[in-house]
């Protein structure tokens, strides 16, 4: 059901995996947050793609942004812009290989989340993981250096970000550009989430113009969904169910 693969955003090769049930009624694309891959925290996305394809027969394209994964691409090629482009040509590429008449939706996780509230407009619907709408806070920790900024991370080594990421973190106002999507948005949000407030997803939420939009806030819940703390993955599968559902009633009411 899975294949990786590699295809062009027009300027450099964007590395993915495709999981393609065989029966499919629409797709949706995966973008993941600061320092991960595409996979995500606790190899989230694989058990995400996997329970849509197998459950809901939704056809799925997660993919490394530049410097993340398995892309060989300079790290500092990452902004804003540069994260549109691959979430365009992740759908393009996902849609060539399902259809071109399926609905696709975009999914973010954090700082994935911020990308796919900017990507929204290309979009039939948008599910948001502990979507963050504002990333000044991480400015607060990032160490300057030679021509980039460094963020020092726990789990892994630090990662760098260019001066035009950090101006598009300064002067892009990520929720009123999103205010002016017209599609269905879910915000699915933990309740002790100390990185992305619960907060945050009902702020997202009040700027929808869709009557299917919604909020959920999963209890005891930490920003990596408790993949690292519940052996039986109860609050990440509880969340794959929400954006199961949520995306199998888009596409089917499509």
């Amino acid at each position: 059901m899975e294949e990786k693969v590699i295809f062009s955003n027009g300027e450099y090769e964007v590395n993915g995996i495709l999981c393609i049930p065989d029966e499919v009624i629409g797709g949706v694309v995966l973008l993941h947050g600061t320092g991960s891959d595409k996979n995500e925290a606790g190899n989230a996305y694989w058990m995400l793609a996997d329970r849509l394809a197998r459950t809901y027969h939704i056809a799925s394209i997660r993919i490394d942004f530049a410097g993340y994964g398995e892309s060989s691409v300079d790290m500092l090629k990452f902004d804003y812009q540069h994260a549109i482009k691959d979430a365009l040509s992740a759908k393009e590429y996902l849609l060539k290989r399902i259809g071109d008449a399926l609905p696709c939706a975009i999914l973010g996780w954090s700082q994935g989340g911020t990308d796919a509230m900017l990507a929204s407009e290309a979009f039939q619907a948008v599910a948001l993981w502990a979507g963050a709408m504002d990333l000044k806070s991480m400015l607060n920790e990032m160490i300057q250096r030679d021509g980039y900024m460094e963020l020092p991370l726990d789990f892994r080594s630090p990662v760098h970000f260019s001066k035009q990421w950090v101006d598009d973190v300064m002067h892009v106002d990520v929720l009123k550009q999103f205010s002016q999507y017209q599609g269905p948005v879910l915000a699915i949000a933990g309740e002790k989430d100390d990185v992305v407030p619960s907060s945050v997803a009902y702020d997202i939420i009040r700027v929808s113009r869709h009557d299917k939009s919604c909020v959920h806030v999963i209890d005891g819940m930490d920003h990596t969904f408790n993949v690292f703390t519940e052996k039986d993955y109860h609050s990440l599968a509880k969340a794959i169910d929400l954006t199961g559902t949520f995306l199998e009633d888009v596409f089917t009411s499509h």
